[in-house]
């Protein structure tokens, strides 16, 4: 683990909530391609080339899930040339490539079924059977890509006007299957008071399953699409009962970060990618892997040299022994400095002198602070360590005064003796 910012230690300690993508961290993040068939459910090949087309030709960034098609199998796609691509966005959650082959400009979208299905051909019949395959397929835990096409005409420049009137060739279903160890992670963090929420990109359907198979309870789902219609205020009591926000974009998931601080002391946020940058520096305590990009690496607080959610709890733990330490710390100082002023102060009133020398003072501070260097190596009762600690300045006043005063009557014995 590599620790950017040393002030994220304590808050890692005081941690109540951790957001994360489930990709790699609930799931194994080996993605394999299982499946590509047209809307009645018939294995296609004409599909996986169109498929294999758009990943193999397109210039953004690559995902996990191009590296599975282009690992499958590898078609002849020398007769086609790309003349034109629409770039990806998370809004649009698809893009283009425009292939010509033989005289014919073909452009081929790929991207998120919901969104595919608006820019295509409208046939209720049509639409209606590939929703019911889509939603088949995702109950099944598949993550699924929608591809769909249309000839073009000759021009010079495409946008993403050009994505309408589509043609669904089909769905290409891959599997991600979740982590040997992701419930035994998921019960110890709840064990230490930690709650995980998933806020994802992907269909809600294959997030709850594979949220059921590991045991994470779900207290709720929500859609990206119901930010729209939703307040701040209204947002803040929603994610109290949620556990699942699918289908988000990087601003839509930051909004859920600043909720979800309104209600608790720390709020983590774990992600790999540029769309998390965002999150990962809103969050009390941003935290990406040393496989994410430099992006995400430079917005975090926390870099894992491995992408597991175990090594949090540990990391967890080590907050919350930091931060007693760090109490212990405060607590001493704050009651001896001030029972040595009030002490002072007092004695001022009734002796003709100076009751301790500037000289005396110092030497008395210096000799605590040595005997306080050993603090950091102090063990931290299990107690402490099971709930997540915070700042609490009432009790710490509390202490400063009963036991600063406390210490006074020694101080004021020692004068009166002396």
């Amino acid at each position: 683990v590599v620790v950017k910012r040393l002030t994220a230690i304590p808050n890692f300690g005081s941690m109540e909530v951790l957001c994360t993508d489930k990709t790699g961290t609930l799931t194994e993040d080996k993605i394999k391609l299982i499946k590509y068939v047209d809307v009645n459910g018939v294995v296609s090949e004409e599909l996986f080339l169109y498929t294999y087309l758009n990943s193999y030709f397109q210039t953004g960034i690559k995902n996990p899930l191009d590296d599975a098609i282009l690992q499958h199998k590898q078609p002849d796609v020398s007769a086609y040339h790309k003349t034109n691509e629409v770039p990806f966005d998370f809004y649009r959650k698809r893009m283009s490539v425009v292939m010509e082959k033989d005289g014919i400009t073909t452009l081929i979208c790929k991207g998120a079924p919901e969104e595919i299905l608006k820019a295509c051909i409208t046939d209720p019949a049509l639409i209606k059977q590939a929703n019911d395959l889509y939603e088949l397929l995702s109950n099944d835990g598949f993550r699924v890509l929608a591809i769909a096409s249309k000839e073009m005409g000759s021009k010079p420049k495409f946008s993403k006007e050009d994505e309408d009137q589509l043609q669904l060739k089909g769905f290409v279903a891959f599997l991600d299957p979740p982590k040997q160890d992701a419930d035994e992670t998921i019960a110890e963090l709840a064990k230490i008071g930690v709650e995980v929420k998933i806020i994802t990109g992907d269909n809600h359907l294959v997030t709850q399953k594979i949220c059921k198979e590991i045991g994470l309870p779900i207290k709720g789902i929500m859609q990206g699409y119901e930010l729209e219609h939703l307040t701040d205020d209204a947002l803040q009591k929603r994610v109290l009962n949620t556990t699942i926000f699918s289908r988000f974009s990087p601003d839509q998931k930051n909004r859920i970060i600043i909720a979800l601080k309104k209600f608790h002391h720390a709020v983590g946020y774990m992600g790999d990618g540029i769309n998390d940058a965002p999150s990962l520096m809103t969050a009390d305590v941003g935290i990406s892997v040393s496989s994410g990009t430099d992006v995400a690496k430079d917005a975090a607080d926390i870099i894992l040299t491995e992408k597991d959610l175990l090594v949090l709890k540990e990391g967890i733990l080590e907050g919350r022994k930091t931060f007693g330490n760090t109490m212990k710390y405060i607590l001493m100082g704050l009651s001896s400095n001030f029972g040595n002023m009030f002490s002072v102060a007092a004695a001022t009133l009734f002796l003709p002198f100076l009751p301790m020398l500037p000289a005396q003072i110092l030497i008395n501070n210096f000799l605590y602070d040595t005997s306080q260097i050993t603090i950091p190596t102090d063990n931290v009762d299990e107690s402490y360590t099971l709930r997540p600690q915070r700042w609490n300045l009432k009790m710490i006043y509390h202490y400063m005064l009963i036991f600063g005063l406390t210490s006074s009557v020694f101080d004021f014995a020692t004068f009166y003796t002396l």
